[in-house]
């Protein structure tokens, strides 16, 4: 049991209780010396007017922190998440930098689901339903670096990365 609690967390380092920006770049380490990297591509509205971060990771794996040269939307390792700031509060999430919002390269067409308070009807990051089944979706529901962790273990597994 043991074990398991422990590899689902990610390594931890500085708090931070800095106010996130769209365009942040951050790092996350399932394990020492290993980095993925995420942005904060927008900001979220769920179930209240409390701004929440719609951030991407990236599959790019290094063993330094450095920004890539190339984040872009076609290669990410997990689906889009709506997350709170626990991540940064807590170290899971270290931001090393930002570029400028026109710079980012967004999904095109995404939209997040919801089974459980509605029937497959799909929404934008403010809440608003679409008219429409979106090319890309995720699920509609407020994450933390906890279950952002969970995703990014399993889809490391999938690929066959070791991260212990």
């Amino acid at each position: 049991m043991t074990e398991q609690i422990e590899r689902d967390l990610l390594c931890i380092g500085s708090p931070s209780r800095k106010k996130t920006n769209v365009g942040d770049i951050f790092v996350v380490s399932p394990k020492e010396g290993m980095y993925l990297y995420g942005i904060v591509a927008k900001k979220a509205i769920i179930d209240s007017d409390t701004p929440f971060n719609l951030i991407y990771i990236y599959n790019y794996v290094s063993d330094a922190i450095k920004i890539p040269e190339v984040l872009s939307s076609k290669d990410l390792l997990i689906e889009p998440r709506i997350v709170n700031n626990l991540g940064w509060s807590r170290g899971y999430f270290k931001t090393i930098g930002n570029i400028p919002v026109e710079q980012i390269d967004l999904l095109e067409d995404h939209g997040f689901y919801d089974d459980i308070k509605t029937w497959r009807r799909y929404f934008d990051e403010f809440g608003q339903e679409m008219d429409h089944v979106p090319k890309n979706t995720s699920e509609y529901t407020l994450g933390n670096y906890l279950t952002t962790g969970d995703r990014i273990f399993k889809a490391l597994d999938k690929l066959g990365i070791k991260t212990q």
